[in-house]
């Protein structure tokens, strides 16, 4: 508006003069009036041109200044301050950046809100293992920003913590499991509820918490929590940076959800560990049939698991060989007792009759419902790898691989235990065997292995129960 205001004065000013000489010089008045008009005419044309490209070059500098504000360049609006459109361009270049702060906050509470459905998604498809504890930590510790993040169980019974699981940089790990901070430090979630964050320049928290010491880190304590009984405490660490209020509001939501995990991961494992002890006094029931047989599910249990570790099987395998090792010769409860005592070699029609007991065992299994797929070892365990086994004369790889796995462990405890028709052999002796069956009745590369596991381990293969 000033610039057109200029513009104008200027213009009559020209006309003015335009007027004035021209009656100077001539004697007409129409005459002067005339060039005085043409005159600012002529002016007037030529600043109405000045003014549309000064216009065109502020709108231009306007624009450039708009498209760097939006790109986020803090020094837009400097560049505007001495414009006549600065007031203008400044208001929309606070407008936008406003428009920027809102979509960062709405696209990081979106992602935090992704994070959470997927956290509730792993909640969903879990199957109460160490390895699902430890993803879903990965998510918490994402979700929180956190450096570090423990599980601490709390055993009620014991009245102690110990280290679950982990996830991150091992910083408080490492003073848990090395004792720097003491089961003290935890007693005060025996009665609460509520999340906690301790500053790392906190020292008097440290101190009232019994830390020992000040921790270089933001500390932020969970409660797990079932029915007001204390399960354990999550533990989340903060190497850089601090805890913001969002980080605690998340590990709050995540603490409350990982609570009902964590409870049913409890009551999951009490449930196993009273299954597993009503198998094994089974298995001990069966083995007690024949006295020779004694705790025998029970050693080859041991070696199968051990096997199965040496073997870096998946977890859920190693349960598996686990169930299926204390329930291998369960078919054994329809073996005449007669027959599993008899101190002489067994007749064909006898030997027939123990041949039965994989057939027997798998049916009886197949009327219950177990979370481990036991059946195929139970069936099994007697196949060869040349296809001369029993019950269903299965050939290498067609033999289920944990079925292989007992076939070999139960035959080298047979071997190194006595029997009614002969002592027991030699370790050296038995593995010898196991070697000279290889690619016959045994798998050649887990007989292999094997051997290689008694050899590394011999004190574990030794059997002190006869």
């Amino acid at each position: 508006m000033r610039l057109f205001v200029s513009c104008f004065i200027g213009a009559m000013v020209c006309v003015g003069i335009s007027v004035t000489a021209s009656h100077v010089f001539s004697t007409s008045v129409a005459t002067s009036i005339g060039v005085g008009v043409l005159v600012g005419i002529l002016t007037a044309a030529l600043l109405s041109t000045y003014i549309v490209d000064a216009f065109k070059r502020r709108i231009g500098a306007l624009s450039q200044a708009l498209s760097d504000c939006i790109r986020g360049e803090t020094k837009a609006i400097e560049r505007l301050r001495a414009d006549e459109l600065s007031v203008l361009g400044e208001g929309i270049c606070q407008l936008v950046s406003k428009l920027q702060g809102e979509h960062q906050m709405r696209s990081k509470l979106e992602m935090r809100l992704g994070q959470v459905v997927n956290l509730l998604k792993r909640f969903q498809t879990q199957a109460y293992s160490e390895g699902d504890l430890k993803a879903s930590l990965r998510h918490i510790r994402q979700l929180t920003n956190a450096s570090e993040c423990v599980i601490l169980s709390y055993d009620v019974e014991d009245d102690a913590f110990s280290l679950r699981v982990e996830d991150g940089m091992p910083a408080i790990a490492n003073e848990i499991r090395y004792g720097n901070i003491s089961d003290s430090a935890w007693r005060i979630f025996l009665n609460r509820s509520e999340p906690l964050i301790v500053r790392r320049d906190d020292s008097d928290r440290f101190r009232l918490l019994q830390f020992g010491r000040q921790l270089p880190y933001d500390v932020m304590l969970i409660p797990l929590r079932s029915e007001n009984q204390l399960l354990g405490i999550l533990v989340l660490t903060k190497g850089n940076g601090a805890f913001s209020h969002d980080d605690y509001e998340a590990a709050s939501i995540s603490g409350a959800l990982f609570s009902l995990m964590f409870r049913n991961v409890v009551l999951h494992e009490r449930l196993t560990n009273l299954f597993i002890e009503t198998v094994a006094a089974l298995a001990e029931a069966v083995d007690a049939k024949d006295p020779y047989t004694r705790h025998h599910s029970k050693w080859v249990t041991q070696w199968a698991v051990l096997f199965g570790k040496w073997l870096n099987l998946q977890s859920a395998q190693i349960d598996t060989l686990h169930i299926g090792g204390l329930m291998h010769d369960l078919g054994k409860i329809a073996v005449p007792d007669e027959v599993l005592r008899k101190p002489q070699p067994l007749t064909p029609e006898e030997y027939e009759l123990v041949k039965l007991h994989p057939s027997k065992g798998a049916e009886i299994l197949s009327h219950v419902s177990l979370p481990w797929d036991v059946i195929p070892i139970v069936l099994h365990h007697h196949e060869r790898w040349d296809g001369k086994g029993y019950p269903n004369g299965l050939r290498g790889e067609e033999i289920p691989l944990l079925a292989r796995i007992v076939a070999i462990v139960d035959a080298f405890h047979a071997m190194t235990s006595d029997r009614a028709y002969r002592p027991a052999l030699p370790i050296d002796e038995a593995l010898r065997r196991v070697l000279s069956e290889a690619g016959k009745q045994f798998d050649p590369t887990l007989a292999s292995s094997f051997v290689q596991l008694v050899y590394s381990n011999m004190s574990a293969f030794t059997v002190n129960e006869r």
